[in-house]
């Protein structure tokens, strides 16, 4: 690897440690950054790993981007019954060679959309974005508080991460290069920059537009604390908000986003009594992801009824397929 390759590299973990430190943007494994380094490698954020422990030496696999491009510009279109998701996901899972000591893992399931975008990547799960991107027709009110805040936006309407979602921003930055930001209704924000700093600087200009547009409160400190059984919420916030049980009711029912079916979809995992929210786990990890995926449901519906907002759900073919994904099932089971 040579001199600037190793700077770009250092590049992506200092934008990975920034974005995944914060609660706000990620919550547990979400989220995925990706760098694209001489001769088409593109080390992007592995499945089932977390942002801030990105280094240079692992937490991602090293993409050959160019034949992932290759496969959604010559793979014939409309063929009935081809599973173009799962060929993208092997076609890049094929690609992957180590670069730099680290061990083999699997690309991120977003993979295919970092490889058609610039040369630093990040998607963020951010509880600011998700307030308008679960809301009905917060896409719009989003995009114009983007837009006064003088960034260029696209949208995305809801879509299942794979080929399809590449196909889509592909067409949409080519027709459009100039967009900066990206927002994927029922699920996150994307930006894209020439350097790290700039993707940083334009990533965090998006979400303070959002909340000061929505005048949006602040995302509580998640912490957990071991229990006798287990771990408790140690987020004064989240138990207040769980305490409700018409509230919790809510965040229980039908999901806003995939991350909410990943990491909380097992109701077994839970325990509520009057005092105490705890979570079913001796794993450490599983429990501060629990914690922080259910506080950022719990701020999206919060803030979207303080508002006097509806709720926009995940719709039900959305639903089906994360709960069928065999990805996502990997993407839980890593939690250690």
């Amino acid at each position: 690897m040579n001199a600037q390759d190793m700077k770009d590299l250092q590049g992506l973990v200092e934008m990975s440690h920034i974005i995944g430190e914060n609660q706000a943007y990620i919550q547990g494994g979400g989220g995925n950054t990706s760098v694209k380094l001489e001769g088409g490698i593109m080390p992007v954020k592995a499945s089932g790993t977390y942002l801030k422990n990105m280094a240079v030496n692992d937490c991602f696999a090293a993409v050959r981007y160019n034949e992932v491009i290759k496969y959604v510009e010559e793979v014939e279109k409309d063929v009935p019954g081809k599973d173009y998701n799962a060929e993208i996901g092997k076609v890049a899972l094929d690609s992957v060679k180590p670069i730099n000591g680290e061990p083999v893992r699997k690309p991120s399931v977003e993979a295919g959309f970092h490889s058609v975008l610039k040369k630093f990547v990040a998607h963020s799960h951010s509880v600011y974005a998700n307030v308008y991107t679960c809301q009905k027709d917060g896409m719009e009110v989003a995009k114009k508080y983007l837009e006064d805040a003088g960034l260029v936006v696209g949208l995305i309407p809801e879509m299942s991460p794979g080929y399809f979602l590449t196909v889509v921003i592909k067409d949409m930055v080519t027709a459009n290069p100039d967009i900066q930001v990206i927002l994927m209704q029922n699920h996150g924000i994307i930006v894209h920059a020439d350097s790290y700093e700039e993707a940083v600087e334009i990533h965090e200009k998006a979400n303070q537009a959002l909340i000061k547009g929505g005048n949006l409160g602040e995302f509580p400190l998640c912490k957990v604390e071991k229990a006798e059984v287990g771990f408790a919420s140690a987020t004064p916030w989240l138990r207040e908000k769980l305490a409700d049980k018409d509230f919790r009711d809510k965040i229980f029912g039908w999901p806003l986003y995939p991350d909410q079916i990943v990491y909380t979809g097992k109701p077994e995992k839970f325990i509520f009594t009057d005092e105490e929210v705890r979570y079913n786990t001796e794993n450490p990890v599983e429990a501060i992801t629990i914690e922080e995926t259910l506080a950022g449901v719990a701020y999206v519906f919060a803030e979207n009824a303080r508002m006097g907002k509806e709720i926009n759900f995940m719709g039900d073919d959305a639903v089906k397929y994360i709960n069928n994904w065999d990805m996502e099932k990997y993407r839980a089971a890593q939690m250690k």
